[in-house]
């Protein structure tokens, strides 16, 4: 298990982390996170905002995000989502080594939910919601 996987469940049960950016190291042959949430925007939404620019045109990354919600019948939830950013300037080798990764990924990590990007008009924070609530 790589040490993004090890230090996963400790960075969210354990502190107001409410994101990690996780970035495939091609040299070192691990995922690790390359960025995570400093915790003092506790608002799930506008923490989802400042993760989104993270994430550009010409990366590939995997990003866990902390979600926080209300249910149709007033229940709050908070639950973690995964996917995978597919920049759309990014190389084909690129895509092929994230695409390779993604169910060693997908299985280290008990998600509630998993979904793949590559604009950020489908990147929503609703889109994403609406998936956990499922």
């Amino acid at each position: 298990m790589c040490p993004a996987f090890a230090d996963f469940w400790l960075l969210f049960a354990a502190t107001l982390v409410r994101y990690l950016v996780l970035k495939v190291n091609r040299k070192k042959g691990v995922v690790e996170i390359e960025h995570e949430d400093d915790g003092s925007e506790q608002d799930s939404e506008l923490a989802f905002n400042k993760m989104l620019e993270h994430l550009t045109k010409e990366n590939n990354r995997y990003v866990c995000q902390k979600l926080s919600y209300t249910h149709e019948d007033g229940r709050k939830s908070e639950d973690i989502a995964l996917f995978m950013w597919r920049g759309s300037a990014t190389k084909p080798k690129a895509r092929m080594l994230y695409a390779g990764t993604c169910n060693l990924v997908r299985s280290s990590l008990s998600t509630k939910c998993f979904h793949e990007y590559d604009s950020k008009s489908a990147l929503t924070h609703e889109d994403l919601v609406s998936r956990c609530s499922k």
